[in-house]
């Protein structure tokens, strides 16, 4: 029996979306022969505007509850979003102090974010919001792996999601 070739355009965000497809292609292949996966690198938000218009049919994302449209989502996982300081940042230099660490201890230090358009940028500003604090922003970035680079060359702070800290050799302090 010939089965028909059928195919399944998947939406990945920018950075961690490849590593996620290619740890479970060869697996999917093998389960679905018969399926062509057309894998595309999209943000979160233009994920949403093509699944709601069909262009794709699934797609994988990180946003919050609020950020969600009227489509299905399957929570696959969880993570917390890390404050990140560089190893030479003068609190990791004099960590001698007990002291619970508070956004309001760096509220004067140069930051670097992911830029307006990312629902990540959404969660940060409301962690900061919520602390009453405005961020020095150094500048905005599209990929969060500029973001870890910018912060391991000792050129600012940031808060990023745990799966990009933990990959990274600069401490994290605390998590939202």
């Amino acid at each position: 029996m010939l089965k028909t070739k059928r195919k399944l355009i998947i939406g990945l965000t920018p950075g961690r979306g490849i590593e996620l497809f290619t740890s479970i292609f060869e697996e999917f292949q093998s389960l679905y022969p018969y399926l062509t996966i057309i894998p595309i690198e999209l943000s979160v938000y233009q994920q949403q505007k093509k699944i709601a218009n069909g262009e794709i049919d699934l797609g994988f994302m990180t946003l919050s509850e609020d950020q969600r449209t009227d489509d299905n989502y399957v929570l696959i996982y969880s993570e917390e979003m890390v404050f990140i300081t560089s190893k030479n940042h003068s609190f990791n230099r004099n960590k001698k102090s007990l002291k619970p660490i508070e956004l309001n201890d760096f509220c004067n230090e140069p930051f670097v974010f992911m830029n307006e358009n990312s629902t990540n940028r959404d969660l940060i500003n409301n962690i900061f919001e919520e602390a009453k604090i405005k961020p020095r922003i150094l500048f905005e970035t599209t990929f969060t792996s500029s973001i870890i680079k910018a912060v391991e060359s000792s050129l600012c702070c940031s808060i990023v999601p745990y799966y990009y800290a933990k990959k990274s050799p600069i401490p994290f302090l605390f998590s939202h």
